[in-house]
């Protein structure tokens, strides 16, 4: 079953393969000026809106079907190449998108020290581009 995609890499789950996320999170966030009154309570100014940020939690296990390194590799060099993408999960298309960073921490490797279970944590961000007002 098809879950979403991102940075080259296809979210799934099937009997041959089981690549999808733990945890997502969303973070939408307001800009403000705060502008202090001596004696009164300051005055809050609009000064735009954030990107949109998501943070996921992704367990990438050779024994489920996954190619660990193939994974790490695209999403590693998709952030060093400030590539952007649109990210869809579950149907909807949440628009263009950059990986800012990969976290990884490797919990088991092969006989030969190749990573087989690796726990990734993802932080994308809603892309805009300069001139995009």
């Amino acid at each position: 079953m098809y879950i979403g995609n991102f940075g080259g890499v296809v979210f799934t789950v099937s009997y041959q393969q089981v690549l999808t996320f733990q945890k997502m999170t969303r973070k939408t966030k307001h800009n403000f000026s705060e502008h202090k009154i001596i004696g009164k309570v300051s005055k809050l100014e609009s000064a735009g809106i954030e990107p949109i940020e998501f943070s996921l939690s992704v367990r990438l296990v050779e024994s489920l079907g996954v190619n660990v390194n193939d994974c790490l590799n695209k999403w590693r060099d998709f952030c060093r190449n400030a590539n952007c993408d649109y990210f869809i999960i579950g149907g909807e298309n949440y628009g263009l998108y950059v990986l800012e960073s990969v976290d990884e921490e490797i919990n088991h490797t092969d006989g030969r020290g190749v990573p087989i279970d690796v726990d990734c944590k993802l932080q994308i961000k809603e892309m805009n581009y300069v001139g995009d007002y």
